[in-house]
């Protein structure tokens, strides 16, 4: 059977769970208090999907400050872009522009973008809503999934279907994304 390669890369601010998303996903586990991501690590995942087999090449990059520099490098020859936020931390969330801008400088405004919204368990702790990241993804063209790693509540499953909807969507054109400058700024309003 003929199998096709297809990079993914996992981004956003260190601890908003990319590692334990990814390991949930890839071996369904979960461990309560992961390390941070200091280099890339990389995973794979084979799915069968119209009778051919796709393997999804998943990388999980570094969030940190000093190593978002380096994160950049990962970008190269990707196809599907996961940006990662923390419900729980506002700041994340705002920081999803550096990422969408590292994006857009190396692919342009025709890039396909999943948008997660993690750590959907933490009910008492949130601070950014469902509905402003729907509205984020709404503007900049991108599937969204609010979702925890710890319960895998609405997350592998769904996860599989929206690699599922890029093997679809990517036989049509891919929509391009809007001017999202200072979006963000003004979106969370509490």
């Amino acid at each position: 059977m003929d199998k096709k390669y297809i990079k993914v890369v996992f981004l956003g601010e260190s601890g908003v769970g990319k590692t334990s998303l990814i390991n949930r996903y890839i071996n369904n586990s979960y461990k309560e208090s992961e390390v941070s991501t200091f280099n890339a690590s990389n995973f794979s995942k084979t799915i069968k999907y119209e009778g051919k087999e796709y393997t999804f090449d998943i990388w999980d990059t570094p969030g940190s400050d000093a190593l978002k520099s380096l994160t950049k490098i990962f970008l190269k020859q990707s196809k599907i872009f996961v940006l990662v936020y923390d419900t729980t931390d506002k700041k994340s969330f705002l920081n999803l522009q550096y990422w969408l801008d590292s994006i857009l400088e190396e692919f342009g405004s025709k890039s396909f973008i999943i948008l997660i919204g993690n750590k959907s368990d933490l009910i008492n702790k949130r601070q950014v809503k469902e509905s402003d990241g729907s509205k984020f993804a709404n503007i900049i063209k991108a599937l969204f999934i609010q979702t925890s790693a710890k319960t895998n509540d609405n997350w592998s499953l769904n996860f599989e279907n929206l690699l599922k909807d890029y093997l679809t969507i990517n036989k049509k054109e891919i929509p391009e994304i809007e001017d999202t400058d200072d979006y963000l700024d003004d979106l969370l309003l509490y």
